[in-house]
């Protein structure tokens, strides 16, 4: 039982904050909503279309952002996105849409996970998503 899914849209982080002033933060990253959006609107159709149901024990999740290259960079001056946003935010994002899509119950269940960021000329921004349940041999 594998859940498999594609994002389309430009990877966005959360968890760095800006202050607002009087002691309020925002989110800084104002591309978060709609990548949230898009993920989970994925993944809800991925749930829906395999009759997934959600998961309640342990999880491995797979997930490979492709980054929009700027324009400043050439394919040979940098191969791989060495620079913000950071996996772990990008990944913090992309969980807590599958949460809100049911496809796990909460994602502390994620025990294992492998994320890579990639410059991808050839297609659009976005993520490939791989979810199972963790087997352990």
């Amino acid at each position: 039982m594998e859940l498999l899914f594609e994002v389309y849209g430009v990877p966005a982080p959360q968890g760095s904050k800006k202050s607002i002033g009087n002691n309020r933060f925002v989110e800084a990253s104002k591309k978060l909503p709609a990548w949230r959006k898009r993920v989970r609107e994925a993944a809800e159709e991925a749930v829906a279309l395999h009759e997934w149901v959600t998961l309640t024990g342990a999880v491995e999740a797979s997930v490979v952002f492709f980054l929009p290259r700027p324009k400043s960079v050439t394919a040979s001056k940098r191969k791989l996105p060495v620079v913000a946003p950071d996996c772990d935010k990008l990944l913090r994002s992309t969980f807590d849409s599958c949460t809100d899509a049911g496809v796990w119950g909460d994602d502390a269940l994620v025990c294992k996970v492998s994320a890579y960021k990639l410059y991808d000329d050839t297609r659009e921004p976005g993520a490939i998503v791989t979810v199972k349940p963790l087997m352990l041999v």
